[in-house]
């Protein structure tokens, strides 16, 4: 049998399939359209926000999806809630026009979406950022001046839930991104570019809630286009500059996370300053424990592009994707892989699972062997049907040494069954080891 099985697995080019069972999910939102943000005010009430003006909401922790009348057909890339009641959407977009301006939509809500107001609907420069601190908003601006020829921008502030903004901030800068840590106390990210070729980044800083700003840096000998910034603590942030950079000082001085698992980030969510995620070009979903210092991959979803990712709290976090897909972790985006003892295997080995045959669930126990005990291996576990189907990626992440278990559910976290009755085989990949098992579902 076990010639059979290696046969199998080396002639067939495994494809990673909608149902592989990781630690995120996928719901889907009932639209085919791109969601390119996504918010929650707590574990079950959210919103994701996308193209065509498309704004849904759900109220049970993703497991419907309903649409809500927006009242534009325009982009949404940014949408932000201050409470259950009252929250914001907007995004610009490209409208041919003489002045090197965009089209900018900001819609207000003050009934969680029952209506949305249309605030704005007019040329301006383009809308980088949006975000809540407690009852205030704010949204950073990028622009050109009437020539075209050189970088403008602004930071504005609303006090009533984005019916009203003042100007904050208005110079040469374009401004890319904005956060805060409470309501005192900011950074936004900033770029002075022009046609003759000068570039300047610029970090500034508030503490009087946006009353007056200082520079924290300016830049000219490293030009690396920027985007998204958020802090975590007074000393901790991170950006996006390519691949994810941290500062541990404020902003002072920034230094590269891991610069080849974080390139091409395209979006990240942190906690705490430690405890993160990163959604990167490509599909891979990442994790980090320790500020970044290393990752580990919990999935790879190469089906559409990963838009935007929030996390509530350390276990549940959703991700908006193009095509109207919507990931979703209730295990902070783990497999459920357990450790069950201290003691250090003397090789890789995979068990039998029990029971076998099985129905509803089964466990899984698998060895993971290391000299040093201590550096993490990539580890790989999936369940293939007789064909070679893959049918549930269960483990991608690197673990150290160790005896680990894990379920094998034939349902899904929505209580859909998935698998047919019949034959399957699991296969534990760690770096050149590999080992393969059969194992039978009554249904």
């Amino acid at each position: 049998m076990k010639k059979v099985i290696s046969v199998i697995i080396i002639f067939l080019a495994f494809q990673n399939n909608g149902n592989a069972q990781s630690g995120w999910q996928i719901q889907q939102s009932s639209v085919s359209l791109n969601l390119k943000a996504v918010c929650f005010i707590n574990s079950n009430t959210g919103w994701t926000a996308g193209d065509s003006g498309v704004i849904l909401k759900t109220t049970n922790g993703g497991l419907n999806w309903i649409r809500q009348n927006s009242n534009t057909n325009k982009p949404l890339s940014h949408i932000t809630f201050i409470d259950s009641q009252n929250g914001v959407a907007a995004g610009s977009s490209y409208e041919y026009n003489p002045w090197c301006f965009e089209r900018l939509v900001m819609l207000a809500t003050t009934n969680g979406g029952t209506v949305w107001n249309v605030i704005f609907d007019q040329l301006s420069s383009k809308l980088h950022d949006l975000i809540s601190i407690s009852s205030d908003m704010y949204a950073a601006y990028e622009g050109r001046d009437i020539q075209c020829l050189e970088t403008t921008g602004f930071i504005t502030k609303s006090l009533n839930g984005g019916y009203n903004w003042l100007y904050s901030l208005g110079t040469n800068y374009g401004y890319k991104s904005i956060s805060f840590i409470n309501v005192n106390t900011g950074w936004a990210t900033g770029e002075y570019t022009t046609d003759f070729g000068l570039r300047v980044k610029q970090l500034i800083k508030t503490t009087d809630s946006g009353l007056n700003w200082f520079t924290i840096r300016s830049d000219t000998n490293f030009f690396v286009p920027e985007s998204k910034l958020r802090f975590y603590s007074p000393s901790t942030g991170y950006k996006i500059s390519g691949s994810l950079i941290k500062t541990t000082d404020g902003g002072y001085n920034w230094l590269l996370t891991d610069s080849m698992m974080t390139l091409g980030v395209r979006s990240f969510a942190f906690l705490n300053p430690d405890t993160g995620w990163c959604a990167v070009s490509g599909g891979n979903i990442i994790r980090t424990n320790n500020g970044g210092t290393s990752w580990s991959l919990q999935t790879n979803y190469q089906t559409h592009s990963l838009n935007s990712i929030y996390m509530i709290n350390k276990d549940t976090g959703y991700i908006a994707c193009s095509g109207g897909v919507i990931l979703k972790t209730i295990t902070g985006g783990l497999t459920g892989t357990a450790s069950i003892t201290e003691n250090v295997p003397s090789t890789f080995k995979l068990y039998q699972n029990f029971p076998n045959p099985f129905n509803p669930s089964t466990k899984i126990i698998f060895d993971i062997y290391n000299n040093s005990n201590r550096t993490g291996k990539n580890v790989v576990l999936i369940v293939y049907d007789v064909l070679g189907n893959e049918t549930a990626l269960l483990v991608n992440e690197s673990l150290t040494a160790g005896s680990y278990e894990i379920d094998f559910p034939a349902k899904e976290n929505n209580g859909e069954n998935n698998l047919s009755g019949g034959v399957y085989f699991y296969k534990l990949t760690v770096g050149n080891f590999s080992e393969t098992k059969r194992m039978i579902y009554l249904k």
